[in-house]
């Protein structure tokens, strides 16, 4: 599907008490294309969303058959290749099977059989995977659409707080207290913890 509309992150606002007076769709877009996507998505997670593309990462070989990725649901292994002063080139791919949804490399044999080294030598970022990730824009997972937007909503939410000054409401007969993030603390700790369950699915390691 294509990217999440404004009018489908104003719809899992429902009950927020936010609106067009509150919030412009200007706004919105702005704080989704210019800010979530390309520095949060993009960046921190690693996903591109604008199209499929290959991605290099460099791993420390464990001496044992598997390895982990830093990511998560990949496309396609393209490449193997060791690189040390010792070793390098690049093994058939045959060699290996990719567990995508767990973001691993497995050798297909096991690593005590082979005749010259294991197959993931022990190293300091001695191994170099290069994998297809990433998504065109208008096949972007029903996921990672819901995070764009919880995401956005965060900081919806974040800018509203800051404007409205948050804080503590107080009078003689009442108080209450919003949190250490101001009127909206719960909703967006709650919204960060979904945020971060989707993450898990995509990461290896924690952002």
């Amino acid at each position: 599907m294509a990217v999440i509309t404004i009018a489908e992150i104003r719809s899992m606002m429902e009950g927020y008490c936010v609106d067009e007076n509150t919030v412009s769709d200007n706004w919105i877009t702005s704080k989704r294309d210019n800010y979530v996507i390309p520095v949060i998505i993009n960046k921190k997670l690693g996903i591109p969303i604008d199209q499929e593309t290959d991605k290099v990462v460099y791993i420390d070989g464990t001496g044992e058959s598997l390895v982990t990725l830093p990511d998560k649901n990949i496309k396609e292994l393209v490449r193997v290749r060791y690189v040390n002063s010792n070793l390098d080139f690049a093994p058939v791919l045959a060699n290996f099977i990719l567990i995508s949804d767990e973001g691993q490399l497995k050798a297909r044999y096991n690593f005590n059989e082979s005749y010259v080294r294991p197959v993931f030598p022990k190293g300091m970022r001695n191994i170099e995977v290069t994998y297809k990730i990433g998504y065109n824009p208008d096949a972007i997972p029903a996921d990672i659409n819901e995070l764009i937007g919880l995401l956005t909503i965060i900081e919806i939410l974040t800018w509203i707080e800051g404007r409205s000054g948050g804080g503590n409401v107080k009078s003689e007969s009442f108080s209450r207290t919003y949190g250490a993030l101001g009127k909206y603390t719960n909703i967006r700790r709650q919204l960060t913890q979904r945020c971060n369950i989707i993450m898990r699915s995509y990461r290896s390691y924690v952002i």
